[in-house]
């Protein structure tokens, strides 16, 4: 019972403080949606990559997919940061320089609208 009333508090509070953080921004907009009207930092942009990137999937799934198999699994991901660090620090700048938003956008701008209708 206690876990799930701290379950519910923590959601709570969490709804709480992005509803006073977002109630001045605009989120009608691809920017206020999805970028925070562009206001993020570096640090908050890399550590939301870093979080999203982590799930039960990672922390049950894949250590028991490794006990099963080999340590292959468990490699893959621990090799990903490299990719996040790459796209932290090299792409998200080129992305938000080239004022993009979502990568459809930038298949879109790199291809066609047609590649862009596919993946969305």
């Amino acid at each position: 019972m206690f876990i799930v009333i701290t379950f519910l508090l923590f959601t709570a509070l969490v709804a709480v403080i992005a509803a006073v953080k977002t109630r001045e921004e605009n989120l009608d907009t691809q920017d206020g949606y999805f970028l925070a009207g562009r206001s993020l930092t570096g640090p908050v942009i890399a550590g939301s990559l870093m979080l999203t990137n982590l799930s039960t999937e990672q922390l049950v799934g894949q250590a028991g997919q490794t006990y099963a198999t080999n340590m292959g699994p468990m490699a893959w991901e621990s090799t990903s940061c490299i990719a996040l660090i790459l796209l932290a620090f090299v792409f998200v700048p080129r992305y938000l320089k080239m004022g993009l938003t979502t990568i459809p956008e930038f298949l879109e701008q790199r291809y066609d609208s047609g590649l862009r209708k596919l993946i969305t």
